[in-house]
Formats: C-alpha cells, sequence, structure tokens
C-alpha cells in the first residue's frame, strides 16, 4: 500500500498514555499503535514492528508513509529523526500505512516473513497499476 487515502481517521490523544495511530500494515490490515506525545518517528516505526506478528526483524527496508497536504508530493515518509506530532501537523489523514522503503539486491537472503511482506506490496502496486508487469509474469505471481 502505497498511499492511504480513504482510511478512516483514527487517532486519539489521552492525556496519561500518549497518542494512539492506527497503521496498515502491507496485507492491509490495521494496527493501533501507542506512542509517547513527544516520541520520534522511529519509537512509533519500532513499536510498529514489535507489534506485527511475528515481530519483523528485518527493519531496514520497511518504514511507514502517510497523506500529505500537498499537490506535488501527496505522500510522505516518516521521518525515524523527527517528532511523529510535529509531522502529522501536515497529514492530510493522520493514519499511516507500512511501505516498503528499498528492495535489496538480492531478496533470497532474506528471512521468509520479509521476503513475503515483498511479495505484499509488489502484489499491491501490481495491481493498482504502478508497476509494469507482463501476463506470464501476473500468472506465476
Amino acid at each position: 500500500m502505497s498511499s492511504n487515502q480513504n482510511y478512516p481517521s483514527n487517532t486519539s490523544r489521552s492525556a496519561n498514555s500518549g497518542d494512539k495511530y492506527q497503521v496498515y500494515l502491507l496485507d492491509g490490515h490495521p494496527i493501533e499503535v501507542r506512542v509517547e506525545r513527544r516520541a520520534k518517528g522511529d519509537d512509533l516505526l519500532q513499536q510498529v514492528f514489535n507489534s506485527m506478528n511475528p515481530p519483523l526483524e528485518e527493519r531496514d527496508y520497511f518504514s511507514l508513509t502517510f497523506d500529505v497536504l500537498d499537490e506535488k508530493e501527496p505522500i510522505a515518509w516518516l521521518d525515524r529523526r523527527k517528532g511523529v506530532e510535529k509531522q502529522m501537523k501536515k497529514a492530510a489523514n493522520p493514519a499511516f500505512a507500512m511501505n516498503v522503503k528499498f528492495y535489496p539486491p538480492d531478496p533470497t537472503t532474506l528471512m521468509e516473513y520479509s521476503r513475503y511482506l515483498f511479495y505484499l506490496q509488489i502484489r499491491d502496486e501490481i495491481a493498482k497499476g504502478k508497476l509494469p508487469c507482463s501476463l506470464s509474469t501476473l500468472a506465476m505471481l
């Protein structure tokens, strides 16, 4: 999922427990993640990875995106070093979508779960017409 457009906004704040965000995983299922109010992007990302079943171990290849109010760049990557709350000020919808940040040169060296997540991303991009694919390759997928 390269965009979380059309997802319901489900972010809430509790005075005692921080901010709660809706994150859509690559299989389309949402999870709810709670982070401290002044959490950095990396804190949210690690919370997402740890909440997955099984927890994601090969984390460098993945990140979160969110829709922004900008016609030139409608999607932004979560900056790991900046505060989540500050980044959400420019968000069109405060929900996040997990995406592949970059692809490894040899995916056969990855763990099976990571390869499955790459498959989900590629399948989604082919289905949305963002990644061209021959009919024979499409049949194999």
